[in-house]
């Protein structure tokens, strides 16, 4: 009796032989007796390895495909026979229904929208952390409002003012810095987020009124470094990790091949990714 091993493994003839062990593996998890107690299910996983043993083989898997072509023939031929003989009129042969896709054939139709998706991902997440190190700093200035705000979770928050600068500053940083203070801000130049905000002071010997009306902007040779701290959360801090899991998640995707099925869905994380990347960088 003549068996159709593409029908088996769920194949068309023009299968690759990747496709073939890939529908094999597959099928002997589901059906394998140690996993599926089901009656028929011995029988399905033999003929599910007798289909494997010769179409993985190259040289049986060509000596199967011309007994395959003549007995397609020949079940062709009979649907014709028959197609002539109970019709009432002439008709067309009767065309066989079409084969399923197999999942590795339906995902590999949004191979184009997966890789796209993790191109755009890569790029962005490359011009976020190149913005980083190409962040410059602003001149010192003093501190001339700080308005306190409190957020929708209670948290609170300053909204801080130079004659040229403004910027938020989280509330744990309160006792670090206040209104008359001395400032510079590390800030990246393309997407603007304050990297790092410096404090300054005057020497204990210099003369503070003397100093100011000798130099009209202040610069770091007449001031003296207190501390730095970053101003508020951010994506260069505390949510960094979303960047990192979009970079690596976006070279994945970039890189990887033959896995139609998880490029998919890895780019559907990637999108998911990217929209919490942006939202944090907007707010940063």
């Amino acid at each position: 009796m003549f068996k159709d091993y593409y029908d088996i493994l769920g194949l068309n003839k023009d299968a690759e032989d990747r496709e073939i062990k890939r529908s094999f593996r597959s099928l002997a998890m589901i059906y394998h007796p140690d996993s599926n107690e089901n009656p028929e299910a011995h029988q399905k996983f033999l003929d599910i390895n007798e289909a494997y043993q010769t179409l993985g083989d190259p040289i049986k898997r060509k000596q199967y495909d011309g007994r395959y072509d003549y007995h397609r023939f020949v079940k062709y031929s009979e649907q014709v026979r028959q197609e002539y003989n109970y019709s009432t009129s002439y008709s067309s042969p009767a065309y066989e229904t079409p084969r399923r896709p197999t999942r590795f054939e339906e995902f590999s139709r949004y191979n184009f929208f997966s890789r796209f998706v993790a191109w755009v991902g890569l790029l962005f997440a490359f011009s976020v952390v190149a913005d980083y190190f190409f962040a410059q700093y602003s001149d010192i200035e003093e501190v001339r409002s700080m308005a306190i705000t409190q957020g929708p979770g209670g948290e609170l928050s300053g909204f801080i003012r130079t004659d040229s600068l403004s910027f938020i500053l989280d509330y744990t940083h309160f006792d670090n810095l206040g209104k008359g203070d001395f400032i510079s801000l590390r800030k990246t130049p393309f997407y603007h987020i304050v990297t790092h905000l410096y404090v300054w002071e005057f020497p204990e010997t210099a003369d503070r009124i003397a100093v100011q009306d000798k130099f009209r902007s202040y610069t770091p040779e007449t001031m003296i470094q207190v501390f730095s701290f970053f101003p508020h959360y951010g994506i260069y801090n505390v949510f960094s990790f979303f960047l990192i899991a979009l970079l690596v998640s976006s070279m994945v995707g970039v890189t990887l091949q033959d896995r139609p099925e998880f490029l998919f869905k890895l780019g559907l994380l990637n999108i998911l990714i990217s929209f919490i990347s942006v939202f944090i960088l907007v707010n940063s």
